[in-house]
């Protein structure tokens, strides 16, 4: 869905993503960029790089890459380092909302950490290879 959906952003006219922006956005590229998949949240990457790429003028942009850090994981960079694991815990109990999955789920977000905080980093990498420099 999320190829298919990239697909036809890329490919429609300036007036069908002007329609489809704020959907493609909240539909399916942040539920893919917080995905527990790896290969979901690399595909989702490629989106990112397709949304940026398409959508005129820099403070859209801005508006857009600022609702994807506000989803990224907390990241050591950013993060103090000591406190990191508790800001991380917190941040995945946030996903679970199913009290009747929360046991199984919590530890299974608590792993996928290092993979999570490596597609935050791929994707801001992407946003600065696709916004300008000013």
């Amino acid at each position: 869905q999320l190829e298919a959906a990239t697909a036809a952003f890329v490919h429609g006219t300036d007036a069908f993503r002007d329609g489809f922006r704020d959907m493609f956005l909240d539909d399916f590229v942040l539920p893919s960029l917080k995905d527990i998949s790896l290969p979901l949240r690399t595909a989702a990457q490629g989106a990112v790089a397709a949304l940026l790429r398409c959508t005129p003028g820099e403070e859209e942009q801005r508006t857009t890459i600022r609702r994807m850090f506000d989803m990224f994981p907390p990241l050591p960079l950013i993060t103090d380092g000591a406190q990191i694991a508790a800001t991380y815990a917190r941040w995945a109990e946030k996903r679970v909302t199913d009290p009747a999955i929360r046991k199984l789920e919590i530890p299974m977000w608590i792993d996928a950490r290092k993979s999570l905080e490596s597609t935050a980093v791929g994707c801001i990498g992407v946003m600065a290879g696709t916004t300008p420099t000013e």
